[in-house]
């Protein structure tokens, strides 16, 4: 005798080809109809497993035949009526699976009482055999499967005591059918962040947050992907910002779960060229290579990929876009997920992805399966599949411009000022560091010293998360050391953090005029007010006198400011007076236009200038300001401005100064509403650069970040924009690019910038823009008897220091450099005092090779775009 089947009336099928999607509550309640067949009770009444077929296949239903009917599945109005007549049963399937089982329990006139677990292995083994079912259709292959055998176990396991053994056994006959269409392992890899909640227990998981998150999340058994301590948009950052962030997320997940944190993840996508270098450099061996909040990467195809930095170091990490466990359309079409990963994966894998929506009907089958047999898949963390697969679709090496998180559509408070103070107070606060380790070099401990550095070093932390830092109390220090037997002698001593030499501007309070020579490279003095050039050597000091005799102020050399024009040896810039922009920036060599500056709003209008005058002209400084307005198209007021340009003599960089009042708010997309300044250059063909994490890459974006500088390059002309810090930027036309001072939420009002012309290296230039250059007030006279001098150096521009600091004990400090021209080479590093022992060592101290210094100097080897790290002591 004929035993009766079950089916599930729906002209739906899981894919094999391509994904479907379907509305949500269609999905699941096809999922909850299909799955509620596999009940026990269903199960041990049919004599097979549920069948798919359309409503119209049985227009004469079977007899005893069991029909689940999803909602949006209509069938005719006396269906029922005939399933009734020959002993059948239909129920309808709901978007809800306690409500789709009641329906059932009501057609059979009640269900058996089963534990939840059972159902859920029942239903476990129901949408494995779908699953591998599909697999056979995807393939086109006859189906391998142990029918008979099968089916014969789960119907014992509706009869058993214990029915798992039996459920067991259906599940291994699964896998060894679906081991049969594809020998190799089929990987379920589950990713969760912190909204998620915990993973089933026992359940390999992968648990993607930031250290914040960790530390308010109760520890489970899970494995930490991490990359930041504090979420934010990081790539915009100094890479010493974000080598702390990188740092501190591993300290923590090592406090917290116990770990060691070498797998990296980030639910803000901070990704950029440099990236692996970064992780390597920090500890990290793997990547969750994933912008799970959808930001723009490098194509991926493959579950595996290695991601090469410019340094030549990679990091292998998850590729493929994962799949939404909220979503009921991800389990849906499993089967064409699992199929597409056989035929590209070299270890097949499919990712799943949970955020704050519980999981769709079809996880807790998947679990309940897995526990069971890895039927369609063994379940595993991140890291552990990506330690057994040894190689990955090779990426190669990436532009910058194929990575774009767009932290500006984001919105919060204060987008642009926000990135541009950060990167000041970090400078400032490595400048404290420098201070603090240039003093170590030329100081055994003191008493009390030990704790003054461990206080510094501890104030990092805060100093990322908002605080400022004042070197003041530092270079105090080091001046009282320089100066310990010097001359009684008032003067300043200029303290200058920076690895390479700088010419910096000053405007002091002075008695008496400060004649020019030596380290003064210009000055004036007017009405008690000197303003100066100093050059001050690289991790080096200048002095300069105070009070001394009276004489004549010293003579101007040139005409630094007249009408609308400033100058100085190295360019000539010219304010417009009917916009009150920058009409032309040209380089005394060759007097051609290099760049022009408006003021503009995105909205449309025009720029009017009020008045354009000279507001200084002296032998060291020349000035012209530019009032006016920022006016709508009707003529309606949007904002007020002024606008100044500065010209130091001696200093080949022209400052840029903007303030704005009365600004009307700007308000819907970032991208389209701002307010900002738009730059021009004069042929469509030149080709523009940034600055891109110590790099200068090419970029054809039309929206780009560039918080160190934008180069306009022109055969042998280079023309640069250092905007300190300011990030977001946008090409407005073939020959025009706009930097975004005022989007919505600003609240900034003052910006300032730099524009100037051939940079052999313009990343020092952009690290000097924004690094203070304490000057201390001293009673004493020059130290050693010069009047400039340097207490470290390092003999290769391409080699930029990006932080000094004192270790917590000893007389030790650990500089990092990172090579930023693109070009490998050897360079050494020298102190005032020679160093006795030298080591290189990574981004968490530990030792890489030792350096043998030779002549007091330490010997330095690096390829290109290669982070340095070396730790000296005397």
């Amino acid at each position: 005798m004929t035993r009766p089947a079950a089916h599930l009336l729906s002209p739906y099928r899981p894919p094999t080809s391509y994904p479907v999607s379907l509305a949500p509550a269609e999905v699941v309640a096809w999922l909850t109809g299909y799955l509620a067949l596999w009940h026990p009770a269903v199960v041990a009444r049919v004599g097979g497993p549920p069948v798919l077929s359309g409503i119209y296949d049985h227009d004469q239903p079977g007899d005893g035949f069991v029909y689940a009917v999803p909602v949006g599945t209509d069938p005719p109005g006396d269906w029922a009526a005939k399933v009734a007549d020959v002993g059948g049963v239909t129920f309808r399937a709901l978007a809800d699976r306690a409500a789709t089982l009641a329906a059932l329990g009501e057609a059979l006139g009640g269900l058996p009482d089963v534990p939840d677990d059972v159902l859920r292995a029942f239903a476990g083994v129901g949408y494995g055999y779908l699953v591998v079912d599909t697999l056979y259709d995807a393939a086109s292959h006859d189906r391998l499967l142990d029918a008979d055998g099968f089916w014969a176990d789960v119907t014992a396991a509706t009869t058993a005591a214990d029915p798992f053994p039996h459920l067991k056994a259906a599940a291994d006959k699964l896998k060894d059918a679906r081991d049969r269409l594809h020998s190799t392992d089929l990987w379920l890899i589950d990713l969760r962040t912190a909204e998620a909640g915990p993973p089933p227990a026992g359940l390999p998981s992968t648990l993607i947050a930031s250290g914040e998150q960790l530390r308010t999340l109760s520890p489970t058994a899970v494995e930490v992907a991490t990359g930041a301590e504090v979420e934010r948009a990081d790539d915009l950052l100094p890479p010493e910002s974000q080598w702390w962030n990188l740092l501190a997320a591993r300290r923590t997940a090592k406090e917290r779960y116990g770990t060691d944190a070498d797998t990296a993840g980030w639910v803000r996508t901070v990704a950029h060229p440099q990236t692996p270098g970064f992780l390597l450099h920090c500890g990290y061996k793997r990547a969750v290579f994933l912008p799970l909040d959808g930001a723009k990467l490098p194509d991926r195809r493959t579950a595996v990929v290695t991601w090469p930095g410019p340094d030549g170091k990679s990091v292998p990490g998850l590729g493929r876009e994962p799949l939404p466990a909220g979503d009921p359309n991800t389990f849906f079409n499993l089967a064409h997920h699992l199929h597409e990963a056989n035929t590209a994966d070299q270890r097949a894998a499919v990712t799943l992805l949970h955020r704050a929506d519980p999981p769709a009907v079809g996880y807790a089958e998947l679990v309940a399966l897995a526990k069971l047999a890895p039927a369609v898949g063994a379940f595993t963390t991140a890291g552990d599949y990506l330690t057994l697969s040894h190689y990955g679709d090779y990426l190669g090496a990436a532009a910058a411009d194929d990575f774009f998180p767009d932290h500006l559509a984001r919105g919060g408070p204060d987008p642009a000022s926000r990135i541009a103070g950060h990167r000041r107070r970090r400078r400032q606060y490595d400048t404290a560091l420098a201070l603090a380790a240039l003093y170590r070099s030329l100081t055994p401990d003191q008493p009390g010293e030990a704790e003054r550095v461990a206080d510094l070093l501890a104030a990092e932390g805060r100093v990322e998360r908002g605080d400022k830092s004042d070197p003041a109390p530092w270079a105090k220090t080091l001046a009282d050391r320089l100066q310990a037997g010097a001359a009684a002698k008032p003067g300043w001593l200029l303290f200058n953090p920076c690895g390479f030499a700088r010419r910096v501007p000053l405007e002091l309070d002075a008695p008496t005029p400060i004649p020019a020579g030596d380290a003064v490279k210009a000055a004036e003095w007017a009405a008690g007010v000197a303003r100066l050039v100093v050059e001050v050597p690289g991790l080096g000091y200048a002095w300069l006198p105070r009070g001394g005799p009276a004489g004549p102020p010293p003579a101007a050399r040139i005409k630094t400011a007249e009408a609308t024009i400033v100058r100085n040896e190295f360019f000539e810039a010219e304010l417009d007076p009917a916009t009150g922009g920058l009409r032309a920036f040209r380089d005394t060599r060759t007097r051609l236009n290099r760049l022009g500056l408006q003021l503009v709003h995105s909205a449309g209008g025009k720029c009017r200038a009020t008045s354009v005058r000279v507001t200084h002209a002296g032998a060291a400084l020349g000035e012209v300001t530019a009032e006016g307005e920022v006016l709508a198209a009707d003529g309606r007021r949007l904002a007020s401005f002024r606008h100044r340009l500065r010209a130091w003599v001696g200093r080949p960089a022209l400052e840029v100064l903007l303030e704005f009042d009365h600004v009307e708010p700007p308000a819907g997309d970032p991208w389209d509403n701002y307010l900002g300044v738009r730059l021009g250059w004069r042929d469509g063909r030149a080709a523009l650069f940034r600055g891109c994490q110590g790099a200068t890459v090419p970029t054809r974006a039309d929206r780009f970040h560039a918080p160190d500088f934008l180069e306009v390059r022109l055969g042998s002309e280079r023309t640069f924009v250092f905007p300190g810090g300011l990030p977001f930027w946008k090409k407005s036309g073939p020959r025009t690019a706009d930097l975004l001072l005022i989007p919505p939420g600003e609240s900034g009002r003052r910006f300032e910038f730099l524009i100037a012309a051939d940079r052999d290296v313009p990343m020092q230039t952009a690290q000097g823009w924004i690094t203070p250059a304490p000057l201390v007030a001293t009673d004493k006279g020059p130290p050693s008897g010069a009047a400039s001098g340097w207490l470290g150096h390092v003999d290769l521009p391409s080699l930029l220091l990006t932080s000094l600091r004192p270790e917590p004990t000893g007389q030790r400090v650990t500089a990092r450099f990172q090579e930023v021209s693109g070009h490998g080479g050897a360079a050494e590093l020298r102190f005032a005092r020679p160093v006795s022992a030298a080591t290189q060592i990574d981004g968490e101290g530990q030792q890489v090779q030792p350096l043998t210094p030779a002549g007091g100097a330490v010997p330095l080897e690096f390829s290109a775009n290669e982070i340095v790290r070396v730790r000296t002591e005397w």
